[in-house]
Parts: C-alpha cells; sequence; structure tokens
C-alpha cells in the first residue's frame, strides 16, 4: 500500500486528484492545503509520495521542498502545478523535485501520468533504499570480517579499510 500526500490549495481538484488516486487498490491519499499543513503531516505520518501544487498560500512548492530536503526527508516528490514556466521546472528539480508535471490539457490524461509517476517515483526511491542497505550490510561484513579488505581510490589514495588490516599493519583509524 503506498501512502501518499496531495498538497494544493484548490479543494475540488484536491478531491478529484484523490478519488482518482484511490481508484487504484494500492493508494491511500491523505489531503491538505497548504504547505505549512503539510509540514505538520510529515511530523506524524511517514508518506512514499508527495504530489504538490507549485502556488500554495504562505510558502510556494519550491519553498517546501527546500524545507523538507533541508531536514533529511527524502520522500519522494513530484510538483503537479498549472505553472509552466522554465525556470520554476528548473527550481524544482534543482531543489530535489523527481518529477515535474503541468496541469494542461485533457484531467484525465494529467491524472494518469500523475499516476505513472507516483507509481515510478516510489519504485526508484524503494530501490535506492535497499541498495543503500545493501552497501551498509557489505561495508559491515567487511569492516567484521578476518581478513584484509580494503578500498582504493584512481590516485592509490586509500578511502576504506577494515579493522583487520589496521590490527595487522599495527595502524589507527586516524
Amino acid at each position: 500500500m503506498m501512502h501518499i500526500l496531495l498538497v494544493d490549495d484548490d479543494p475540488a481538484l484536491l478531491d478529484l486528484i484523490r478519488r482518482f488516486l484511490e481508484r487504484e487498490e494500492e493508494m491511500q491519499i491523505d489531503t491538505c492545503r497548504s504547505c505549512q499543513e503539510a509540514i505538520e503531516l510529515l511530523k506524524a505520518s511517514r508518506f512514499d509520495a508527495i504530489v504538490l501544487d507549485y502556488d500554495l498560500p504562505g510558502m510556494s512548492g519550491i519553498d517546501f521542498l527546500k524545507v523538507i530536503k533541508s531536514q533529511g526527508n527524502d520522500t519522494p516528490t513530484i510538483i503537479f502545478t498549472g505553472k509552466g514556466r522554465e525556470e520554476i521546472v528548473i527550481k524544482a528539480l534543482n531543489y530535489g523535485a523527481d518529477y515535474y508535471l503541468q496541469k494542461r490539457g485533457d484531467p484525465r490524461l494529467n491524472f494518469l501520468e500523475l499516476l505513472y509517476m507516483i507509481r515510478e517515483a516510489v519504485r526508484r526511491h524503494q530501490t535506492r533504499l535497499e541498495l543503500r542497505e545493501s552497501e551498509r550490510r557489505f561495508r559491515e561484513s567487511l569492516e567484521n570480517a578476518r581478513l584484509i579488505a580494503f578500498q582504493l581510490d584512481r590516485s592509490l589514495i586509500i578511502t576504506f579499510c577494515n579493522s583487520f588490516l589496521l590490527a595487522f599493519a599495527g595502524y589507527e583509524r586516524d
């Protein structure tokens, strides 16, 4: 089950998007109408993805991205907005948005594209988390192994060595 947060100040559009996405059995949708409300929800709940408008009262979607990313929140985020200026797209992506989708044309096609983006962003995020965990376990295994393990960069500078190598060579980690 994917838990999605929708942030938009248009209650009719929020309801429409929520109803469309909830037709998918794997989605649970929470909605809010401001970035401040979204920040409070993020303190209390974990979401698999955030979909937000750019033009919101009190704080733009870009400012919201800056706040949550500075707090270490790496939840996949999709800007879904009527604003289509190139500088907004660039800012959104530079500040950590995974996707940017402009509200234009046929709403059904927009919602289908949004659905695809949500699924893809969640899948990519999950893959990154699994890779990070796999790397952590691998590094931990090397650290605790009773064999010599080290890593060199292109300049032949040691970037990693395990405790066994340090003890064997008589060096301290520093």
